[in-house]
């Protein structure tokens, strides 16, 4: 019998890092995608809203622990990578296109950006709703008549 192998576009090269079938095994497409300016990127400093890393190898696990602590400045799960630390050495592990991370040439004051981050969220939240429940109004109006225009002589 002839027929046509149905099989995923993408495989799992670490836990919860898919990458599109034909990418090398050892890379995320982060890395691979970002090749050409990863060395630039060395003197970056970074801010994350989620960790963007999946769990690498055990390099990998003693330079995370060389990271500075939060020290309750901003929310859990939120943190600075310093320049050079993970990236660019560790891309392979980022987390492809949901990590939320951002770079800077001198390092941030993390929790005023992080305030302001949560500030413009909230503002973009509130016009959305906004605009949602402005488009459910117009939807959900009935038509109006057409209004009579009356006769007039001349």
């Amino acid at each position: 019998m002839r027929g046509i192998r149905i099989t995923s576009e993408f495989q799992e090269t670490s836990p919860g890092c898919a990458v599109p079938i034909g990418f090398p095994d050892d890379t995320s497409a982060f890395a691979l995608f970002f090749a050409p300016i990863l060395p630039r990127i060395q003197t970056i400093h970074w801010l994350y809203h989620s960790w963007p890393f999946v769990r690498g190898d055990e390099e990998f696990d003693r330079e995370v622990a060389k990271l500075p602590p939060n020290n309750g400045e901003y929310n859990e799960g939120f943190g600075y990578i310093p320049p050079d630390l993970l990236l660019p050495r560790f891309a392979r592990y980022v987390t492809n296109d949901w990590a939320s991370f951002y770079g800077f040439h001198q390092k941030p004051d993390a929790k005023k950006f992080f305030e302001q981050s949560q500030a413009d969220a909230d503002r973009r939240w509130k016009f959305y709703q906004f605009m949602a429940a402005r488009d459910t109004k117009v939807e959900n109006e009935p038509i109006p008549a057409p209004k009579q225009v009356a006769a007039v002589d001349a």
